[in-house]
């Protein structure tokens, strides 16, 4: 509260010139009795006495300030408005030093639920206040990358973020970037990576259109391993679940594919590939961007994955290929959901078995890497 009292304390000084006087008139209005004069001239005293203390000091002021407002909401001569104004400019900054001193503390301090209490607040009486929602939106990118989040605030953090994004895509900008939100593009990779997490549990397929944004974004996210492998789990977890689960239901292990089938078993077996192709595409793309050495342990976990992927798609899938994917894969435009992908095929371009075993549809942990930039906050996402 320290630095609240030194910012009130400079506000009081800069304005006790202005300070109206208690007219004498005041006590001849006609309508108050002298006694409800005198009170009301002690309530604007003790403020005026208060309002000079320290930090406890004007916090009661502030109390008595809306007690005076509350007990006289209706000026009833010009002295009266000069003090009832006064009282009023003061309680605003004295309320507004509070917030957003406990606001810039609940950040430092992580308490990330108490610094959504407060932004609600923010945004509820300015809802096109962009500083205010960037903020936020960095707040819940924090969250979200912390390695035990709150994921009680997801919620709220996506609205948050949402409304971030609208925001500077309608060309709302602060009034000054600041790093590592530099510019317009950074912020907007960042908060779609940050929806792509958000979003990444409930619904990995809407989450992998977010990835995907981050990645065209002209910015930091573009280079990110994270964005490359948050990308590829949002499509195990998504659309090729789905795209085995609808294989097995028709094709379960063993079964025959007679000829009378091989043309539903094509259609079939080209869905789950597909996904694959897209899932071996951004795998190979996290890996070729983690170049640090603390990402050594992350390249290598998530190169197993990728090698059983690149398996589960080519029969003679072998070390050799993977590699080359790898080496190549950065000079290739990065396919979008939907979208064909032209992948490079084992030394035999033949398909794996239908019957084959898949690999397993939970992603490599890759916890023990960093991003090769710092995103908002300094927090790294957890990849």
């Amino acid at each position: 509260m320290k630095n609240v009292f030194r910012i009130m304390l400079i506000a009081a000084a800069a304005s006790l010139f202005a300070l109206p006087a208690y007219a004498q008139g005041a006590a001849a209005q006609t309508t108050a009795s002298a006694q409800d004069e005198q009170a009301k001239a002690d309530l604007y005293a003790k403020f005026l006495q208060l309002i000079k203390g320290g930090a406890a000091e004007q916090k009661q002021a502030s109390e008595v300030g809306k007690e005076y407002m509350n007990k006289y909401p209706s000026p009833a001569t010009d002295a009266d408005k000069q003090i009832f104004d006064y009282i009023k400019n003061w309680v605003v900054r004295y309320d507004k030093a509070v917030r957003d001193y406990e606001f810039n503390t609940s950040l430092a301090n992580k308490n990330y639920q108490r610094a959504f209490e407060i932004g609600r607040e923010l945004l509820a009486e300015q809802p096109d206040n962009v500083e205010v929602a960037i903020t936020l939106a960095r707040v819940a990118l924090a969250n979200a990358s912390d390695r035990a989040p709150n994921k009680s605030l997801y919620p709220e953090s996506l609205r948050f973020t949402r409304t971030a994004v609208q925001l500077i895509e309608s060309g709302k900008a602060p009034a000054k970037w600041e790093a590592p939100l530099n510019n317009r593009d950074e912020a907007l990779g960042w908060f779609y990576f940050t929806q792509g997490l958000l979003t990444a549990e409930n619904s990995p397929a809407e989450a992998a259109g977010y990835f995907v944004k981050a990645a065209q974004a002209n910015g930091a996210t573009k280079n990110q391993p994270a964005t490359y492998f948050h990308l590829g789990n949002a499509y195990v977890k998504g659309d090729y679940a789905k795209a085995v689960n609808a294989y097995r239901a028709v094709f379960p292990e063993g079964k025959e594919i007679t000829e009378d089938l091989k043309p539903q078993y094509e259609q079939l077996i080209g869905q789950v590939n597909a996904v694959l192709d897209r899932i071996i595409d951004a795998y190979a793309r996290a890996i070729a961007l983690s170049t640090k050495p603390d990402q050594a342990k992350f390249k290598a976990e998530l190169t197993n994955q990728l090698t059983e992927y690149h398996k589960a798609r080519f029969e003679n899938s072998t070390a050799a290929d993977v590699q080359t994917l790898i080496n190549n894969v950065l000079s290739r435009p990065l396919p979008l959901p939907g979208q064909p992908v032209t992948t490079p095929a084992a030394a035999s371009t033949t398909p794996a078995s239908a019957n084959a075993q898949t690999p397993a549809t939970t992603p490599a942990s890759a916890n023990d890497t960093k991003p090769a930039a710092a995103p908002p906050n300094n927090t790294k996402p957890r990849q």
